[in-house]
């Protein structure tokens, strides 16, 4: 049983990560990690599975008290709930969808019903692999993807697969949706051009200025 002091702050869980670890129970298969707010009684479980005889690492408790801290300030916080982030996420990957769609992008299965789109490139030029490549030039990150009934190899792919959990949790809403469809369109409709890369990559820097990561720690 690992009990932090308090699961609504990252720097709380960075400060107790010690204390975590030492009572961590062991077998020889299987981790179970237990983490418990005593303030709302809120307990979540991960079960990893290393080599046998290996230990828990910081790392690893790392990783789930990165994985407990949005869900706790979705509980706790501005957001209002696990539930209410995820239909926020798939809200807004319905608009993310919708905007691409009218802008000419093919879409696997037509949009989406979850926080997932699957972009099909096989009318264009580009390669997964190109897409990918050169969004991340501008700052915007996804992944090459292969489609249903793929022809390239999964290291080159013919489509991109966006998702919204990201900038859901950065505060973005519909309109900054909107502005993402038109920023990947624009790179991806003048290729090789590097002043419209450029343009595009200092809007991104822009957009994300306004819904920063931690904004109690910048100000």
């Amino acid at each position: 049983m690992i009990t932090s002091p308090h699961l609504a702050g990252r720097d709380r869980y960075e400060r107790s990560m010690e204390g975590w670890v030492d009572n961590t129970h062991e077998d020889a298969f299987t981790h179970t990690v237990r983490l418990t707010d005593d303030d709302a009684g809120v307990e979540l479980a991960a079960v990893c599975t290393p080599s046998p005889g290996y230990e828990v690492r910081e790392a690893a408790a790392r990783a789930l008290a990165g994985a407990v801290d949005p869900a706790a300030a979705a509980r706790f916080g501005q957001l209002g709930g696990a539930r209410m982030v995820a239909g926020f996420s798939r809200r807004l990957a319905e608009a993310l969808a919708a905007t691409l769609a009218n802008r000419g992008f093919r879409l696997v299965s037509g949009g989406t019903d979850n926080h997932l789109m699957l972009v099909n490139l096989t009318d264009t030029p580009l390669t997964g692999k190109d897409a990918q490549e050169i969004l991340d030039r501008v700052m915007i990150t996804v992944n090459k993807n292969t489609i249903p009934f793929e022809t390239k190899s999964p290291m080159v792919t013919s489509g991109i697969r966006l998702g919204t959990p990201a900038v859901t949790t950065r505060g973005m809403r519909e309109p900054e949706m909107a502005e993402i469809a038109g920023l990947i369109d624009r790179v991806l409709s003048d290729l090789g051009s590097a002043s419209t890369e450029a343009k595009v990559r200092d809007e991104v820097q822009a957009l994300t200025n306004r819904f920063p990561l931690y904004p109690e720690r910048t100000g």
